[in-house]
Order: structure tokens, then C-alpha cells, then sequence
């Protein structure tokens, strides 16, 4: 199940690179579901 508007998004810059890396991780109400 695929709920993005549900997640939490994390932008972190890396340190090798100017680039930043997006994370998605569950929101506690989107495993609650699950």
C-alpha cells in the first residue's frame, strides 16, 4: 500500500555530495494501519 501524502519526507544534504537525498518513512498513523 503506497501512501505518500501519509509520509514523513526527510531531506538529507550528504556530505560528499550537493545533492539531497529524499526519505519517505511511514507516519505512526500509516503503520497503524498496516
Amino acid at each position: 500500500m503506497t501512501a505518500p501524502y501519509r509520509y514523513k519526507i526527510y531531506k538529507i544534504a550528504k556530505r560528499n555530495s550537493d545533492k539531497k537525498r529524499t526519505i519517505a518513512h511511514p507516519s505512526k498513523e500509516l503503520k497503524f494501519i498496516q
